[in-house]
């Protein structure tokens, strides 16, 4: 882009972009996305600890305008070493949401992770995506007593193109959250597909909640929303033999997402999953 001796619309001072975003958002989606839980002291470690890293580039490479960043990870090629991470419920800050996420995916040649708890559908945000997207799908992971949904969910993200399966593990119950509280908001519990969407899509759900409740999903969203919830969302861990079922149900590279001890990053390697990330979901 060239200067055109005017002032832009956006700043070009990227260290600015989150509180101009939090000034345009409703105190409702601002709360979700930017309050985080507790104390923000997690929040704050974060930042802390990646100030503590640099890039160290490398001089006379030879004769290239740009240093060549393509990579591989499970067996795809990567433009750039860098994947849009999970992020659920993004209708509350674009009308588009997801698709519009993974839109911008595509674009910019770097893969898409749906989350679980989208407001758009396993098979939508693929269409979007495209045939040439590469999108990967994360999985809030119901207890054993739900493994047919599980199943269902798995299935579903193969068939629409999914690759990698990345197992969120640091969140099997919503964390202690005080600004969505103060707001009196929640945004998987309202009577719309928000936050909910491959539940409401999921035939197995679907015909549980009907053989439940004695009515469809839309006919009584609210209890479907906080039925779903309850299933991805349960209070229970799961143990690491229970891996052995995903492995079983999912053709594909499977990563442990919250993996933060160096035990716990040896255990998965030793089970045989193709990767982790270190995440405390801060």
């Amino acid at each position: 882009m060239r200067l055109q001796y005017e002032r832009p619309p956006l700043t070009f001072q990227a260290s600015k972009w989150e509180s101009l975003a939090c000034d345009r958002m409703s105190a409702e989606s601002k709360g979700y996305v930017y309050g985080s839980a507790g104390s923000r002291e997690t929040d704050d470690k974060n930042k802390s600890a990646f100030k503590k890293w640099s890039i160290v580039p490398r001089r006379l490479t030879g004769h290239k305008k740009f240093p060549d960043l393509t990579t591989e990870i499970f067996g795809e090629k990567l433009q750039v070493p860098i994947a849009m991470a999970p992020v659920g419920v993004l209708r509350i800050f674009n009308p588009e949401g997801e698709i519009a996420a993974t839109k911008a995916a595509a674009k910019e040649a770097v893969p898409y992770i749906l989350s679980t708890a989208a407001s758009t559908s396993i098979e939508d945000v693929a269409e979007a995506n495209g045939e040439d997207g590469q999108r990967w799908y994360q999985l809030y992971w119901p207890n054993r007593d739900h493994d047919d949904i599980t199943i269902s969910l798995l299935r579903r993200a193969k068939k629409a193109g999914y690759t990698t399966l990345f197992v969120t593990l640091d969140t099997y119950l919503l964390g202690w959250r005080p600004s969505d509280m103060d707001n009196g908001y929640n945004p998987f519990l309202r009577a719309d597909q928000i936050g909910v969407a491959l539940g409401f899509s999921d035939p197995v759900y679907r015909k549980q909640f009907k053989e439940q409740n004695g009515a469809e999903v839309e006919e009584k969203m609210s209890e479907a929303a906080a039925g779903w919830m309850r299933t991805i969302f349960n209070g229970f861990s799961h143990g690491w033999e229970d891996v052995k079922f995903l492995q079983e149900h999912w053709d594909g590279p499977i990563v442990l997402k919250g993996i933060q001890s160096v035990g716990d990053a040896k255990k998965a390697a030793e089970i045989g999953v193709q990767g982790i990330v270190v995440s405390n979901h801060g």
